[in-house]
């Protein structure tokens, strides 16, 4: 096993052959492979994302996550927020909290029910993410160099039909952007 960065692929698929055994004949190894290289390169991604950008700007995934979102979708209550970006509602409220602190969130309570709490990117928000989503690009484009157009094309179709077709009840309970529209009939429209 290479000492620094843990077991290479081909190292890990070895190792998991010889613990499976005889039960991996009752199993559907094409999938476990797909789905643990799907974690694995996601993983990968997100590390080199996070230290080739977002740490020069003091933000770690789950706070450009939540930036990124509301800078396309606009004003969301708490809990959408919460569900569109994967995380518990309590997750939410700290990460909202430092970047509220930080002047990049503006946050308002509902109007006909004040227990909701609503939240939009300010300018000051906004400024960091015209700031830095070209590098963030950058990034992504040199994280995925070892794939041409086509590939990345392919790859692209082919993760949608996998987050459209698999199984419900698992990641976000909408598509995005569409909870700020249920949010505001009837659950209670954010201040102005």
């Amino acid at each position: 096993m290479s000492d620094t960065r843990g077991p290479t692929q081909a190292e890990f698929e070895r190792a998991a052959e010889e613990k499976l055994g005889p039960m991996a004949l009752e199993l559907d190894l094409d999938s476990f492979q797909a789905v643990w290289l799907l974690h694995q390169t996601a993983l990968a991604a997100r590390q080199h994302l996070e230290r080739a950008v977002l740490v020069k700007h003091d933000l770690t995934w789950t706070q450009f996550e939540v930036l990124w979102h509301l800078w396309l979708f606009g004003e969301e209550e708490l809990r959408f927020i919460a569900r569109d970006v994967g995380l518990s509602k309590s997750a939410t409220t700290n990460v909202t909290g430092v970047l509220e602190s930080r002047g990049y969130l503006i946050r308002s309570p509902g109007v006909s029910d004040r227990r909701l709490v609503f939240f939009k990117i300010s300018r000051k928000g906004i400024g960091l993410m015209k700031r830095v989503f070209p590098p963030f690009n950058h990034a992504e484009a040199e994280f995925s160099a070892g794939l041409d157009t086509g590939d990345k094309q392919q790859l692209s179709s082919l993760l949608r039909r996998l987050l459209e077709e698999g199984p419900r009840g698992v990641g976000p309970a909408a598509p995005l952007g569409r909870s700020t529209a249920r949010a505001r009939a009837g659950r209670g429209q954010p201040s102005r």
